[in-house]
This record gives C-alpha cells, sequence and structure tokens, in this order.
C-alpha cells in the first residue's frame, strides 16, 4: 500500500498510527502479513539536480525501516 506514492510495507496496510513526536513525526503502518513499516514524515525530497538527463523522473525512494514482529496480521496499534 502507498501513502502518497510511498510503500511503507510490503503487502496490503490494514492498520495506521501517527506518533506527533514534536521532534519527529512518524508514520507506522501494519500490512496483513505482520510487517509492521515506519516512516519519518520529516524527510525532505531531494531537488532535481541540474545536471540530470531530460526525461528521468524517478525520485529517490524516502527512507522506510520495515520490521515483521508478527507472522499474522496487524489488526490495531496504540501509541500512548
Amino acid at each position: 500500500m502507498c501513502i502518497a506514492g510511498i510503500k511503507v510495507t510490503p503487502e496490503r496496510i490494514y492498520t495506521m498510527a501517527f506518533h506527533p513526536s514534536e521532534s519527529k513525526p512518524l508514520i507506522f503502518a501494519g500490512d496483513k502479513m505482520g510487517h509492521l513499516g515506519v516512516f519519518d514524515a520529516s524527510q525532505e525530497r531531494p531537488t532535481k539536480d541540474s545536471n540530470d538527463e531530460e526525461g528521468e523522473e524517478d525520485d529517490p525512494d524516502p527512507v522506510i525501516t520495515t520490521l515483521k514482529p508478527h507472522t499474522r496480521t496487524i489488526s490495531s496499534m496504540l501509541i500512548t
């Protein structure tokens, strides 16, 4: 599943949570196969280099951490 074109987990997302930290906004996503994706929403999108070839529109992927703490669906999350 994608968040604005960003693939946070390898499979379909079943639950998401936002950690409202003042220093770094984090998005957590749990999928149907037990993967937990962690995305730092404060990452800056890299600027295009003027030396890039015309027609090349591939943006570098953002840094995403993926863990597999479960063997089945992560159906809910609670951030306290």
